[in-house]
């Protein structure tokens, strides 16, 4: 007989708040075709062990873990997949991944993020909903990268390369001073695949640092405009006055911001190269 086991998952609820609900699936094993087989038989019993044991690791590969379903059902939800949704999911995953108690659950947890990341469509260009994935991506790809075979570690490299380089190809038009964050996240990740980085994957960070800095350094039109309104009108108002020199602090503290983002970028792009040398160096040890 089809036996059935019941099973809760944690889903999202597709109101406009969202938040956790326990919704149930039910997982079906297939027929055994016990009624064919003597109850008492040796070899019904191993078959039944064997079954059991399969269906338990069929349910234990990452590829099948609930979060895709989750994930899913998230998508097809009204709102779609948001920047609160994404760093709610971050948030369980590595609450998840502190309560394991050795390394092969560790190495589960994060295979399992893995797929659910996989689910999860790059289709948005709002800064804030891709900063909350891209936080969700280096944290997954990190720790994971310290703890995996290493034979594994180049496959891990180019599938989170390849999340990248969607997101870059999403926000070709935007200027480059504005997606200068989404850079500076690659160019950390580089850094702990230092020994895995290829030449183009240092080249998007070296390309957006340069365009950036001509932006930044050109002299402003928009402050010199400005100066010469207040020159030439004595009637303005101080209240106006007040929020022009407001906003010019704002504007430059930003530009502040951006210069020493660059800053970061440029360091890591440095430290990714030093220590790719390096690696290299140690191969051509163990070769000679």
């Amino acid at each position: 007989m089809t036996t059935a086991e019941m099973m809760n998952v944690v889903l999202l609820s597709c109101g406009r708040n969202k938040r956790w609900k326990r919704n149930s699936i039910v997982l079906f094993d297939y027929d055994n075709n016990a009624a064919d087989v003597e109850d008492n038989s040796s070899l019904h019993l191993l078959m039944l062990k064997s079954l059991e044991q399969k269906n338990i690791n069929e349910r234990r590969l990452p590829e099948n873990c609930r979060d895709r379903y989750v994930i899913r059902r998230l998508a097809k939800s009204s709102d779609g997949i948001t920047t609160a949704d994404l760093e709610l999911l971050r948030k369980t995953f590595m609450e998840r991944y502190a309560n394991c108690k050795d390394h092969s659950e560790k190495i589960y947890e994060l295979k399992c993020t893995i797929c659910a990341i996989n689910e999860i469509k790059i289709c948005s260009r709002d800064p804030q909903w891709l900063t909350q994935y891209q936080y969700l991506l280096n944290w997954c790809y990190c720790q994971i990268r310290f703890i995996s075979n290493p034979a594994e570690r180049f496959q891990l490299f180019l599938e989170v390369k390849e999340k990248y380089r969607k997101m870059f190809e999403l926000l070709r038009d935007v200027d480059d001073v504005d997606k200068l964050s989404s850079y500076l996240h690659w160019s950390q990740l580089c850094y702990q695949y230092a020994e895995l980085v290829d030449r183009e994957s240092l080249s998007w960070c070296i390309d957006v640092v340069i365009n950036a800095k001509n932006a930044l350094f050109v002299p402003s039109s928009r402050s010199s405009t400005l100066s010469s309104k207040t020159d030439s009108s004595g009637s303005y108002q101080s209240s106006s006055s007040s929020n022009e020199q407001m906003e010019s602090i704002g504007l430059e503290n930003q530009r502040r911001i951006k210069i020493a983002t660059i800053g970061l970028i440029q360091s890591n792009v440095l430290k990714t190269e030093n220590a790719y040398v390096c690696s290299l160096k140690r191969r051509l040890k163990v070769t000679l």
